[in-house]
């Protein structure tokens, strides 16, 4: 019975659509993975299609808005470089249609709701109507997609692409569609215009990710979810209740992301593609620009690239490099949703920037490099962390500032215990997260821990990962966080 619950979760359909696409892949299995032309553009037709039908299965209509997003987009790459002399027009006019359907169907509701209230508040009415609008699902992430690509063209850092299923499978392609990872050109483009070959390691590999995703999506993401529920449905928590439910989601948040990238890592690498890696231990950072090194780093990456370094980065004058900053925290956090929360979390980072170079000046070096300094800055950027997860998590402007406005005094004992209980039941399902962190930590630290990367590992750990999702998934499945994004 939970197998069968297993395959009806908010995954399935990436599961009957890679029973679909999987089929080139035997295919060119069984021709001694060699693929010939004529057999690799048959492959990419059917990964086309597979990734539209995937598209589809929210609602057709958004098909046709990504399938003209990426007309768009292919056609200004080869125009710029046909016509160079009108390369910045025809530059900002792609990013322009992104950007345009972008803004529609994300933040048109948000802005005129706000121009409605700022109107109501002087004249007393409004008149602009809202719309009702569905979010199409992965919009943001592939029209970061196309804009990167766009703009590489046009800095002739990659060749434009004259294949439109190419292309065409590079901005839909399945397993990274709804949630990423933000791909590259460089990178997964080179890989769709090239065959490739599949071999018993890749296929380990993708299989132990989609594994390790849906563990940590359906026993540590999902068991976790019910305590965050809980807390935030209460009107007056206590400081330490608070904080149970803070630390519970930001397990909840990290688990259920990265679940979700390991699992497109995992069912990419069962075609033979290598999606970026989206994560690297963020909850080891020491500061507030290593947690965004660590930290959803395909869309950090691509920020720094495109808006940070662009606007003057650190190469500027100071009060340069704080309005730059400012821009560049302002469209991270809206990028993330249209509520005001999301842009005073983005804000939220930029004050800690500015808070970390300011100790970063005037702090001694002695102390700075103190031998285990870590052991203090680790948990203290942690402990930030958790505060920015929080005002990421509550839309409810009210409620946030009771958060922030509670006192630590104002508890009792009868409600210690059950926050112990709490972050206790937290930090044990979180604990093979807390393992495997330690343990990349080691290996970033030096420590000689090949023995992760063989087969045979990977083999070891594969049916022990489906047993405990069997026995420990939890009965409540929730939606993926970042499909809402």
């Amino acid at each position: 019975m939970n197998f069968i619950r297993l395959y009806t979760s908010a995954m399935s359909m990436k599961i009957i659509v890679t029973i679909f696409t999987i089929i080139p892949m035997l295919y060119l299995f069984t021709n001694t993975l060699k693929a010939s032309g004529d057999i690799y553009n048959v492959e990419m037709q059917l990964l086309l299609i597979a990734s539209y039908i995937f598209c589809a299965l929210s609602d057709v209509k958004y098909l046709f808005l990504l399938i003209i997003q990426s007309l768009a987009s292919f056609i200004s790459g080869i125009c710029i470089n046909k016509y160079p002399r009108y390369a910045k027009i025809i530059l900002f006019f792609s990013i322009g249609i992104n950007l345009s359907m972008l803004g529609f169907y994300k933040y048109y509701n948000f802005f005129v709701e706000n121009i409605n209230n700022l109107i109501s508040h002087i004249s007393g009415f409004s008149s602009i109507p809202l719309l009702q609008i569905m979010l199409p699902v992965g919009i943001s992430f592939y029209t970061f997609q196309n804009i990167g690509y766009i703009i590489d063209v046009f800095r002739k850092t990659t060749s434009p692409c004259t294949d439109i299923i190419n292309y065409g499978l590079f901005a839909s392609f399945f397993p990274k569609f709804i949630a990423g990872p933000i791909e590259r050109s460089s990178n997964l483009l080179c890989q769709i215009s090239l065959p490739r070959t599949i071999n018993i390691v890749s296929l380990v590999d993708g299989l132990y990710l989609i594994l390790w995703g849906y563990f940590q999506k359906f026993v540590i993401a999902d068991n976790i979810s019910v305590i965050c529920k809980k807390i935030f449905l209460l009107e007056n928590p206590s400081f330490f209740i608070l904080c149970a439910g803070a630390f519970a989601f930001t397990i909840q948040i990290f688990s259920d992301f990265s679940g979700y990238t390991d699992l497109a890592r995992g069912y990419a690498k069962l075609l033979g593609f290598d999606l970026l890696k989206n994560f690297n231990n963020p909850y080891f950072a020491t500061s507030p620009s290593d947690f965004w090194r660590r930290w959803h780093m395909s869309l950090s990456q691509w920020i720094r690239d495109y808006i940070y370094i662009p606007l003057g980065g650190s190469r500027v004058s100071t009060i340069k490099w704080i309005i730059v900053l400012f821009i560049t925290f302002s469209i991270t956090g809206l990028w993330h949703g249209a509520s005001w929360n999301f842009i005073l979390w983005g804000l939220y980072y930029w004050l800690l920037y500015l808070l970390y170079r300011g100790w970063n000046a005037f702090v001694p070096g002695f102390i700075k490099n103190l031998r285990y300094g870590t052991l203090v800055s680790i948990p203290l950027m942690f402990i930030f962390t958790n505060l920015g997860w929080l005002i990421f998590k509550e839309t409810d402007s009210a409620y946030l500032w009771k958060y922030f406005t509670i006192s630590i005094y104002d508890w009792d004992s009868a409600q210690l215990l059950p926050a112990v209980y709490l972050i206790c039941y937290t930090f044990i399902y979180s604990l093979p997260l807390f393992i495997v962190s330690v343990f990349m930590f080691c290996r970033e630290n030096g420590a000689n821990l090949t023995f992760y990367n063989r087969v045979y590992f990977k083999i070891v750990l594969i049916p022990l990962l489906l047993l405990s999702i069997l026995l420990f998934k939890s009965t409540k499945s929730s939606e993926f966080i970042y499909f809402n994004f």
